[in-house]
């Protein structure tokens, strides 16, 4: 009869690299790639990627967008006269402390804010390239003087650029 209080014999331990989670892992080294094989991937990112590149303009295209540009930028400068003599500034940075309800509703903000975004549009037809830097200060003033409603200081902030 054996023992009750004697300890079992132990089972025979495994060596470490046969249990199943620490099997030796096979990770592939990389090598590294030849300038042909580079370039060949380089090749197959920039056509899956990247935009053509445009044909040169025609001097009747080159023409027709400087056309469409100069009466987009002259536009810009007709709605931002329109908008300062519509909208006093000085009336439009007066409004500060108002509840949202009451300001979306605003009889001289709300179509000073529609105004702007007929300014922006009217932006975004110039050609990249003009020198809009005097127009860009304008706007800044005009859409400051609307202002951003703030919602953790329940104010209108004039200062955002």
């Amino acid at each position: 009869m054996s023992n009750p209080f004697e300890t079992p014999p132990s089972q025979p331990q495994r060596p470490a690299a046969e249990t199943e989670r620490e099997k030796p892992i096979d990770i592939p080294v990389p090598v590294p790639y030849t300038p042909a094989e580079m370039a060949a991937a380089k090749k197959r990112l920039d056509n899956d990627y990247l935009e053509p590149e445009a044909a040169p303009l025609t001097a009747a295209e080159q023409e027709q967008k400087e056309r469409e540009g100069s009466e987009s930028l002259r536009r810009a400068v007709e709605l931002m006269d329109d908008f300062e003599e519509k909208y006093p500034l000085e009336v439009l940075h007066a409004i500060t402390d108002i509840p949202l309800a009451e300001l979306v509703q605003h009889p001289v903000r709300k179509p000073a804010n529609i105004a702007l975004v007929h300014i922006r549009k009217a932006f975004a037809g110039i050609p990249a390239g003009t020198n809009t830097t005097e127009l860009s200060e304008r706007w800044l003033r005009l859409s400051q003087a609307v202002g951003m409603y703030n919602s953790v200081t329940k104010t209108v902030d004039h200062d955002r650029g």
